[in-house]
């Protein structure tokens, strides 16, 4: 066994810490919560991150740590973090120009230089958080001439891959060439970046919006239809089948060079009119020509998120619409989006979140999980959302759910060293592999786990005394990129003495 002895003097008192390393094993063991807990990261129009095109890289750099330090704190496990709002990129590309939302100016990098993804990345892992890179598959200008496009921009470099609308441009979706470039796009994330995860929105074909007068799309890709139509006699049937053949080409894509990289769509929540039979609304189906259903059918997919924006019960029923999306699963989690951004709204309370959850929960047999529409809800803590969240559904750590079930586990974590100091203990081990975690777990005695301390994607984990009260023993588990447990590593016996 390895002992360790620390003493220091504090206010005339003489504080003792022995920490040992027991090289037995753990009778007892206790599995950790399986839920998807994310919040979506919106940096079009500067509605999550950053707060305005106009910040100095280190206000940027504040503004981010400080957002995933409070999702850490209230034990999230998953960023869905936009990258590209508009063919643009928050990230060094070598396909988009850099983002207006990010310097104020489309194709300006960041000066002094960074790379916000790959920032991100490293301090969500560092604290525990899963980071999945969310993209706009189609959309290339959200309101044109609102800012100038730089001269890398698709629309200006291949304007015959757009098509124009009143006041918006799309990539053109019946394009082949339209096709490869998204999925070289996606492509050159997946090989470049250690991301968990590539996420795409719910903007596909435009959506009507009748106040404007904008109906949808009508003839603006008749054209495209009589070249590339595939055999297809519906031009309608033929544009969902755009959308599909964009999906299987991206997840092809991805398992092909990153099968752990998860691959996830949160369409609107209404697949059609009268589906489930209570509701009514808006069909995505017939009006943005997208079809969730197939990819679930086909398992294009590894999660679907469906934006349930709506209250329990009423003519778009939360309740009706997550219990019809998870009858028809196929095996793919279904992790409904939450509108945390509503509690803005005087009329919307933090029970009606809360009870949303209990739904997902009842619900839920296997996989569960949610996805918050959007993190600065959390930030600026909207009605008390955060305590309420940790007094309810994550009063404990939970790691995202595994969708592979042949992965062979890691091998237990190997603790290299145990630093103490003052306040604070810290547990060494050998080098964490890219999209690994590392979950600290406390003991009672060495058959029973009390809790979960702290989860953490370095090898280098830093536990506050405070927060041992009541621990006899920790030890470590490692998750692997496939979010995979392994064992227990050895007992580390704590003796804390004052």
């Amino acid at each position: 066994m390895i002992n360790l002895y620390f003493e220091h003097q504090k206010n005339g008192l003489m504080k003792k810490i022995f920490l040992i390393l027991l090289f037995s094993s753990i009778i007892y063991s206790q599995e950790i919560q399986r839920e998807f807990r994310g919040a979506w990261v919106a940096s079009v129009a500067n509605l999550d991150w950053p707060s305005s095109p106009n910040l100095s890289v280190e206000k940027q750099k504040e503004e981010l740590i400080s957002l995933l330090n409070k999702l850490a704190e209230l034990k999230f496990n998953a960023v869905l973090f936009q990258v590209r709002p508009e063919c643009d990129a928050l990230y060094s590309s070598s396909y988009e120009p850099w983002s207006f939302w990010l310097t104020g100016k489309q194709g300006k990098a960041p000066e002094p230089f960074y790379d916000p993804l790959e920032l991100a990345i490293n301090e969500a892992h560092k604290r525990g958080l899963e980071l999945h890179a969310w993209l706009n598959p189609y959309r290339a200008e959200r309101s044109i001439d609102y800012f100038p496009l730089a001269e890398n921009h698709i629309a200006v470099t291949n304007p015959e891959y757009i098509l124009e609308f009143p006041k918006k441009k799309i990539l053109n979706p019946g394009l082949p060439e339209v096709r490869e470039f998204v999925a070289n796009v996606v492509l050159d994330i997946v090989k470049r970046y250690d991301v968990d995860g590539i996420h795409f929105d719910d903007y596909f074909y435009p959506y009507p919006t009748p106040n404007t007068g904008f109906n949808g799309v009508t003839i603006e890709d008749a054209k495209t239809f009589s070249v590339h139509n595939r055999g297809y006699k519906d031009i309608n049937e033929w544009r969902r089948s755009n959308v599909d053949l964009l999906i299987e080409m991206v997840n092809d894509s991805i398992k092909a060079h990153k099968p752990h990289v998860r691959f996830g769509v949160s369409p609107f929540g209404i697949w059609k009119n009268g589906i489930p039979h209570d509701v009514k609304g808006f069909s995505a189906f017939d009006k943005i020509y997208c079809d969730p259903l197939k990819w679930l059918n086909d398992k294009t997919i590894d999660y679907l998120a469906p934006q349930l924006y709506w209250p329990i019960e009423g003519d778009q029923s939360f309740y009706s619409l997550f219990n019809w999306w998870n009858s028809v699963n196929n095996g793919i989690d279904i992790f409904p989006g939450v509108a945390s951004y509503r509690l803005l709204d005087k009329d919307w309370p933090t029970e009606e979140i809360i009870n949303q959850l209990n739904i997902v929960d009842t619900l839920t047999s296997t996989s569960k999980g949610y996805i918050f529409f959007r993190a600065e809800d959390f930030h600026r803590n909207t009605k008390n959302i955060g305590e309420e969240l940790l007094n309810t559904h994550h009063k404990n750590y939970a790691v995202t759910n595994t969708f592979y079930k042949s992965v062979e586990p890691s091998q237990f974590p190997k603790i290299k060293n145990s630093i103490i100091t003052e306040n604070s203990i810290i547990i060494e081990l050998d080098e964490s592999a890219p999209n690994e975690f590392f979950i600290l777990y406390s003991f009672i005695n060495k058959n029973k786990v009390g809790s979960i301390l702290k989860i953490a994607g370095n090898n280098k984990i830093e536990i506050l005394k405070e927060e041992l009260k009541g621990s006899k023993y920790l030890a470590l588990k490692k998750l692997n990129k496939y979010k995979i447990l392994s064992n227990y590593s050895k007992l580390i016996k704590i003796n804390l003495n004052q």
